[in-house]
Formats: structure tokens, C-alpha cells, sequence
């Protein structure tokens, strides 16, 4: 059977297929197909717009068991948009073609599924996908170059993916800083769902008039790091530097392009000078500024109540301070937070009080 040429045009970009199956009686045998995507939109893979490019050849044996196929991906480039709500180009099905059955219940299909004992665990595919250099991931957060190799096994039990994929160069922004990436691996271990390891490690060049009272780097020039570890889906998050600062320093440095002692921040890094700098130097000089006032009472009324004034300092980056009128002996009287938006659907909040308590999370937005 050979395809010529399938054709599928959208608003800006197209995808073009060609390609051979070998059939022998009614058993399938070798395939050999080409794929061209030009800003191909789709919604497939993450929930989110994304716009593709990609030269894909595929070569592969259906006649054995399991089936086997090698897809070679070369010049990659994925463009996400910076708005999550962002759709994909529209796509208007010619008149002579007629659907005859849309998507399925995927509920229903998912409860059928459960019910049926399969007769066979054993995988019947697997396809080998390799991405070579020179492809692309693209945000206006970030600019990664990706190689990698994956396996993706379809059994009875479910799509297994397994393999690397790590940059070759990149930088991405942060706390409007641009960090040049030093290190990003992203394992896939065989979970279905996907949830694969983190390993990435970024770099920021720090003034030296910022760090001199540090005293020298380890080697290099001062500089301020990003390291995220753990799962997808519980990804960690740390603030480190060289000359070794604590994690609210850092944040503090790359906030204010200040030395972390003007603000009077101890070792612990989460004294009250990070709250009484931070926030003079970037909420009460602006005070005339502030788009959000807050005032709540708890169980005790007004004895419990507190006031929460803030604004954004920059499109993705809203700080805050917050004033308990009468606080428990273990609880913070002063509160300062920091949310940075830094992914259309990820956030990251770092909190600190006047008591030397704080914390630091990653969110994801699923609204």
C-alpha cells in the first residue's frame, strides 16, 4: 500500500505524509513512511497549545513479534505560547470527507477496559524514537536546544516510555534574570502516566560588588543557581550559590541586585531583614502603587485579624505583606511572600516571617 501524499493544511502550518506498507496476505510487513509538520498545532501531548516543526522518518518491521519501528526526528523545533488559554490554529475538514464515528466515551472505554482480562502481557510494538540535535524548544520564558532517545513499548497494560532527552544549550528566565542552563536531563522510566525524573541546573553571573563581602567563588566568577530534582509531577525546587549564600539570600540578591547584608539577613536566611528589605525597597517606596489590600478576621474578629497589602513589580512577579494584629507567641506577627509566575500553569511561592520561619513551593495551576 502506498501512501503518495496526505496533505493536511492549517491557518499557518501543514502537515505532509508519504510513505509504504508491506502487506503479505492480510499480515502486515515493512513500513517506510516520511512526516514533514511546519507549525503544526496540537493539544496532543501536554495541556497546553503547542505549534511543531519536525522532519520524522519512519522505518520499521510489523511482520514479527512485537512489532518494531525506529522514528528519526531531525530539525525539532516546539513553540509553546505564553498564554496556557492559547489555541491551536483551526482546522476546516474539506466537504468530500465524512466522519463517520468521532472520539469514543473515553470514560466508558476506560471502564471496559478494567473489565477485560487481556490474554497477553506481552508488548506488541515497540518504537524507537530518536531526536537529534539541532531541535528546539521555544518560550518566551525560555530557549532550550534537546537530543535525546526514547522507547515507547504499547502493551496490553498500557504505553511504557523509557530513555533521556537533555539539553545541549539553553537559558531560561527567572525572577527576570536570565540563567543560562548548565544541565537539564529528563529520564522517562516507564510510568503510565508519564512522570519522568528531573535533573536541571541553571546558572545566573552575580556581580562581584554583590558578593565581595562573601569573599571568593569556589572557581569562576560569582554566580547564582537553580536546581530542580524529583518527578514531574512533585517537581523540587533549591536556590543555591557560589560563594554559598542560604536560599532567601539568593532570592533576596537576585530581587534586589543588593548584598544580602544590607538587608540584615542572617545566615538562616530567613530573619526579619529579608522581610523589612525586601518589602520597604519594593512594596512600601510604592505604596501609592498597591492593587491589592486585603483585610480578614478570623474566629476572634478583630483580635484575630490581619491585613495583607501587595502589588505586582513586574507582569509575572506579586509580592506581598502581611501585618497580624494579634499573633499566637509561635506565630509570625509579619509575613512577606513572593509568587512568581514562571510557565503559563506553574507557580512559585517563597514566604518568610519576622520570626525566622519560612517556606518555599512550586504550584501548579490547574485552572
Amino acid at each position: 500500500i502506498a501512501l503518495h501524499d496526505l496533505h493536511i493544511s492549517e491557518e499557518r502550518g501543514y502537515l505532509d505524509a508519504q510513505g509504504k506498507l508491506g502487506l503479505s496476505g492480510w499480515k502486515l510487513g515493512d513500513v517506510d513512511g516520511k512526516l514533514e509538520m511546519r507549525e503544526f498545532g496540537t493539544t496532543g501531548f501536554i495541556d497546553q497549545a503547542m505549534f511543531i516543526s519536525a522532519d520524522v522518518a519512519l522505518d520499521g518491521d510489523f511482520s514479527a513479534a512485537p512489532a518494531t519501528a525506529t522514528a528519526t526526528i531531525s530539525e525539532l523545533e516546539v513553540v509553546l505560547p505564553d498564554n496556557s488559554s492559547a489555541t491551536t490554529h483551526s482546522t476546516t475538514l474539506d466537504e468530500d470527507i465524512v466522519i463517520i464515528r468521532n472520539e469514543r466515551d473515553r470514560e466508558a472505554l476506560f471502564a471496559l477496559q478494567g473489565t477485560i482480562e487481556p490474554v497477553s502481557t506481552a508488548p506488541f510494538a515497540e518504537l524507537a524514537i530518536e531526536i537529534e540535535r539541532d531541535s528546539w524548544i521555544r518560550h518566551p520564558l525560555a530557549v532550550v536546544e534537546i537530543e535525546g532517545a526514547l522507547n515507547l513499548e504499547l502493551s496490553p497494560a498500557g504505553p511504557a516510555i523509557t530513555g533521556e532527552v537533555q539539553t545541549v544549550r539553553g537559558s531560561a528566565e527567572v525572577l527576570n534574570k536570565r540563567f543560562e542552563i548548565e544541565e537539564a536531563l529528563v529520564t522517562f522510566t516507564g510510568q503510565d502516566p508519564p512522570d519522568p525524573r528531573l535533573q536541571i541546573e541553571a546558572v545566573y553571573e552575580l556581580d562581584r560588588s554583590v558578593t565581595a563581602s562573601l569573599g571568593q567563588p569556589t572557581s569562576g566568577e560569582p554566580r547564582a543557581i537553580v536546581r530542580v530534582t524529583n518527578r514531574v509531577s512533585d517537581p523540587r525546587i533549591r536556590f543555591l550559590s557560589d560563594p554559598a549564600m542560604s536560599e532567601s539570600d539568593v532570592i533576596y540578591v537576585l530581587m534586589t541586585n543588593r548584598p544580602p547584608g544590607e538587608g540584615d539577613v542572617g545566615e538562616t536566611g530567613l530573619a526579619a531583614g529579608a522581610v523589612s528589605g525586601v518589602a520597604t525597597g519594593l512594596i512600601q517606596d510604592s505604596v501609592g502603587d498597591v492593587v491589592d489590600v486585603r483585610v480578614e478576621a478570623g474566629e476572634g474578629g478583630l483580635a484575630d485579624a490581619s491585613i495583607e497589602v501587595g502589588k505586582y513589580i513586574f507582569n509575572d512577579v506579586f509580592v506581598s505583606l502581611e501585618r497580624k494584629l494579634s499573633p499566637e507567641a509561635d506565630e509570625n506577627s509579619t509575613e512577606f511572600s513572593i509568587q512568581y509566575r514562571f510557565a503559563p500553569r506553574w507557580i512559585f511561592e517563597f514566604e518568610a516571617g519576622n520570626l525566622g520561619t519560612g517556606e518555599a513551593n512550586i504550584f501548579w495551576d490547574i485552572y
